[in-house]
């Protein structure tokens, strides 16, 4: 499960996150389908637009690294 890999201390994993803007099909080629129902958000609210995760070498010095947990992100701005 994705949310067991991005707790582990075995994997990094990377959240990008932007904020909404409800003309932003009127800026690009980004197609929504009529059929998918999407939230209602507020332009500004944070949303995220990619996600990745690396697992890391056995025995590599990363491992626990990047852990945050127990502590609670809200914002990718957190760690800046």
């Amino acid at each position: 499960m994705f949310a067991d890999i991005i707790r582990s201390p075995d994997y990094i994993a990377v959240v990008v996150e932007d904020s909404f803007d409800p003309n932003e099909n009127i800026k690009s080629d980004a197609i929504i389908p009529p059929e998918k129902q999407l939230p209602i958000l507020a332009a500004g609210s944070p949303v995220i637009v990619g996600a990745a995760t690396w697992k890391l070498e056995p025995g590599s010095k990363r491992q626990g690294q990047y852990v945050c947990y127990p502590y609670q992100i809200t914002s990718a701005l957190d760690w800046m």
